[in-house]
């Protein structure tokens, strides 16, 4: 059986945006591989934090946005394991899978940084079937080294943009000002079409309740939503509006 090289990007994707896009296709450019698979985090990440956006609604947003590109498709090892996954464990399913491969991981320079403090990141390192592949992230590091010399690198040409989930998820939040056509700005424009969904309104505006609203109003606000969604069911209206509304009536009570 002939060698196949397959690229990885693995990630939250939390939400995914034009930055990620980029890096994706400069990386296919570079390497032209065989296949390429992106691998999304369970709802859990292996840093104990929950992302934002659930799986359901990650998953849309990246299969939208990979849509056209050339042999690429969403793995989804992580998600379907419902509990976090190390990236060498990830590495080592696609190695059985696609067995003789040679991987080509996909990181920034940002993650770069903190490799060495990634669980059993020696086996990622050392492992002969195994290159990285980094774009350059603004302010971030751009060199490595290893003990006993560098890893199988690949850097790629340029700069990435500066955008990031973390500031987008603050978009959505109301920590950040910019709002809605900030975030549209921000993310693919195939994905645009996810994120203004009815259900994914719903979670955004839970994630803004969530993260902006005092104890005591958040509790009076989920009463709010339960009861309007028993009514809408009562009377035959759609759910996720009458829940939307309970969620945003009282949004702007911040303190």
């Amino acid at each position: 059986m002939s060698s196949r090289s397959l690229l990885v990007y693995g990630g939250a994707f939390d939400p995914i945006h034009s930055g990620h896009l980029a890096i994706l296709k400069a990386a296919q450019k570079a390497v032209r591989p065989d296949i390429t698979l992106v691998v999304p985090t369970a709802n859990l990440t292996v840093h104990k934090n929950k992302t934002m956006l659930p799986v359901f609604l990650r998953l849309q947003m990246l299969r939208e946005a990979i849509r056209g590109l050339p042999k690429t498709s969403v793995l989804t090892y992580e998600v379907d394991r419902r509990q976090p996954i190390y990236t060498w464990e990830t590495l080592r399913e696609i190695k059985r899978r696609w067995p003789g491969s040679s991987l080509y991981l996909l990181l920034g320079s940002d993650n770069l940084a903190h490799i060495k403090t990634w669980k059993n990141s020696l086996r990622i390192l050392n492992d002969p079937r195994v290159t990285l592949v980094i774009g350059k992230r603004w302010g971030a590091s751009n060199g490595f080294s290893l003990k006993g010399g560098d890893p199988r690198s690949i850097w790629l040409p340029g700069r990435f943009p500066s955008v990031s989930s973390s500031l987008i998820r603050r978009h959505f939040t109301g920590l950040s000002q910019g709002g809605i056509k900030e975030i549209l700005r921000l993310i693919p424009r195939t994905v645009h079409g996810v994120i203004t969904s009815p259900s994914a309104l719903l979670m955004l505006a839970r994630a803004y309740i969530d993260a902006r609203i005092p104890a005591g109003r958040h509790r009076h606000i989920l009463g709010v939503v339960r009861l309007a969604v028993e009514l809408a069911k009562k009377h035959g209206l759609d759910q996720n509006e009458a829940a939307l509304a309970a969620f945003l009536h009282d949004a702007s009570r911040t303190r």
